[in-house]
Order: structure tokens, then C-alpha cells, then sequence
């Protein structure tokens, strides 16, 4: 359930508590029912998880509730320049000064933070001098790019975007996913759409924005086939909260997206057996990579749009995983059987 399109606090509590007895409570047995294709790795739930399920898709869909889901939200306020300043390198310090000077709580919080836009803003502020100063240079170096790929790069994202598809992946500061995949933008490199969320979490209700990111991939730019990479990356905070159950000791909205990720992390989860078939498995944290799989059976089984373009074989969709503490990207291409477990989660009608 998208809690923003919710803005009473009674609803919030029924639906989490809706929630929490579909995917996680402890008194309601497990909803998979194993077929004869279990060699296979194909499952299905039952009806007792499906129609639940779909129930509060249907309640947290604003095209379909819009008035009970506002689509859109109005100040309160009258504009002026109280509500709405241009930060300069002279209000951020003024700001610094102010909270030196004040008692309250948070200080030093509040202090890191202004001192953190503060030497954003004074980096932009060098590599806009530097770029000027040198532009009639094309072997200059700015910030360890040259200048006539630097001004090839303005020039090209004034014309328009082409990206080959979309990489999904953790809000983690410490992952970079064009510099990890060595990504340079040049012409013979496609460029990604990147979409991030805590613990690559993919709202099996409808991710509205991630969905029609992907149509718009396929529509828009008229791409025939979109790359759909799910890149996961080792020791991630939210999967292990999940698994080892911190999330549900802090409550609140790190509860809710600890429950959309405890189906693919506790034990005996059919989602784990899909590891043991790939190489090199004793490097990889086995709880991530379940949980990866499962997100995207999460996308795939709440848009009938997108299940009908991985039917037409119009989505390429791969697993990534990245060490963080080695340079290498580890890729993988979803078997068959994989695939075929999503649409049969996606397609289950009764």
C-alpha cells in the first residue's frame, strides 16, 4: 500500500494490519501450493493470498478511487519568498552562522547537513568556473572528464534521451551503478533510466512510477525491446532487517517494507533455491538475491501491462549483483523457467 495516497490514520492501521495477516503473520500457513513443476521452480498461491491481495491493489489505485485518493496536493499558504528561497553560497553561511549560535535539538544533525550543501554548492560553483574558463580546450580535463566529451555530453542531453531500458536498484549511498558497470556517456554506451527504493522494494499493490517508467521506455522512446536489470548488491541494510527482524522492532513505514521483503529472507524460501544453480554463490549474500527475484515477480504480478509485453518478449530481464568490496558486477540472464514463474504469479486468475 502507497501510504501517500492515504491520509487518515484509522485507514493507514486497517490496511497495514490487512497487510501484515497476508504476508506476514504467523498464524496464517504458508500460501504456496507446490505443483508438479517444482523441478522447475514454479509455484503458485492460493486463492487465499491472490484475491487479498488484489483487493488492496484495487483499494490503493488512485485512477480508480479519485476521490478518495487525492491526485495531487495544493499549498495552504500564500507563494512569497519566505516559502520558497534560491540557495547561494551566502544564505548557506548565514544559515551555518544561525545554528552555531542557536540551542536546539538536532544541532550538530542540522549543522552536518547546511555544511553538507555548503560544499555542494561550492563544488558546482568550481566546476562551472573551471568549465568556462577552459571550454576552447577540448583536451582539458574537468573533473576527470575532457572538456570536448564534457561539452559533446551538454550538447546531446539538450537533443534528447535513447536509453536502452532500466536498472533497478537500492537507495544504498554506497553503490554507484554507472560507475560500478564502467558507464561513460558516450555514444557507444547505452544509457539506463535508473529507478531506486530501499531494499530494491517493488510495491506488489502497483508501482505506479516504476511501471510507467517501463511503458514509457517501450511507448515513448519507441524502444522494441526494453533491458530490465533487477542490480542488488551485497550486505544490504533493509534485506537484512527484514531477515533478521529489526525492521519489526522499529515499526512505522521500515515495518511495512520489512513485511514486502520477509517472504523471499525466511527460512525455507523458495526464493532461495534459485541461488544454488549460479556460479560463484558462496560470495554472494544468498538473502539479497532472493529478495531481488521476488521484487521483480512483485512488478510483473501487479501490471497487466507489463505482463503482456513479457509475454510479447518485449522485457529483457536480468539479475545483477554487486560486492562492495570488489570491482566486479556479477550478471545474470533469468532462466526460462524463471520467467515463466512470474507470469504464472502474474496470470493466476482464479
Amino acid at each position: 500500500m502507497n501510504s501517500r495516497f492515504v491520509n487518515n490514520s484509522k485507514e493507514k492501521k486497517t490496511i497495514s494490519n490487512r497487510v501484515k495477516k497476508i504476508l506476514g503473520s504467523r498464524s496464517t500457513r504458508r500460501n504456496v501450493i507446490r505443483t508438479g513443476l517444482l523441478g522447475a521452480g514454479l509455484y503458485t498461491f492460493e486463492k487465499s493470498i491472490i484475491n487479498p491481495v488484489r483487493s488492496l491493489a484495487a483499494e490503493s489505485n488512485p485512477t480508480k478511487n479519485k476521490k478518495k485518493f487525492p491526485l495531487g496536493l495544493r499549498p495552504t499558504i500564500r507563494p512569497t519568498q519566505e516559502g520558497f528561497k534560491i540557495l547561494n553560497t551566502n544564505l548557506i553561511a548565514d544559515e551555518i552562522k544561525n545554528i552555531k549560535n542557536s540551542r536546539f535539538n538536532y544541532k550538530q544533525g542540522w549543522l552536518d547537513a547546511w555544511q553538507a550543501l555548503a560544499r555542494l554548492t561550492e563544488a558546482n560553483k568550481t566546476f562551472v568556473e573551471d568549465y568556462r574558463k577552459n571550454k576552447n580546450n577540448p583536451n582539458y580535463s574537468v573533473s576527470g572528464i575532457q572538456m570536448k566529451e564534457m561539452i559533446n555530453f551538454f550538447n546531446r542531453a539538450g537533443e534528447g534521451q535513447n536509453p536502452i531500458g532500466v536498472i533497478l536498484g537500492c537507495v544504498d549511498s554506497r553503490v554507484h551503478y554507472e560507475r560500478r558497470l564502467g558507464l561513460k556517456d558516450s555514444q557507444d554506451i547505452p544509457n539506463f533510466f535508473i529507478e531506486r527504493s530501499i531494499g530494491n522494494i517493488i510495491n506488489p499493490y502497483g508501482d505506479f512510477s516504476l511501471a510507467a517508467t517501463l511503458q514509457y521506455n517501450l511507448e515513448g522512446i519507441k524502444r522494441d525491446v526494453v533491458l530490465l536489470i533487477q542490480m542488488v548488491h551485497q550486505n544490504c541494510g533493509m534485506v537484512a532487517a527484514a531477515a533478521e527482524g529489526k525492521a519489526f522492532k522499529l515499526g512505522g513505514d521500515l515495518e511495512a517494507a520489512g513485511y514486502l521483503v520477509k517472504p523471499a529472507v525466511e527460512p525455507g524460501s523458495p526464493w532461495k533455491g534459485f541461488v544454488g544453480s549460479w556460479p560463484n554463490q558462496s560470495n554472494m549474500d544468498v538473502n539479497v538475491i532472493a529478495n531481488g527475484m521476488m521484487q521483480l515477480a512483485h512488478l510483473f504480478a501487479s501490471s497487466e501491462y507489463l505482463k503482456e509485453r513479457l509475454k510479447q518478449k518485449r522485457i529483457l530481464t536480468v539479475m545483477g549483483y554487486i560486492p562492495l568490496d570488489k570491482p566486479e558486477v556479477y550478471l545474470f540472464k533469468l532462466s526460462n523457467s524463471l520467467l515463466t514463474m512470474y507470469e504464472t504469479i502474474a496470470m493466476q486468475d482464479s
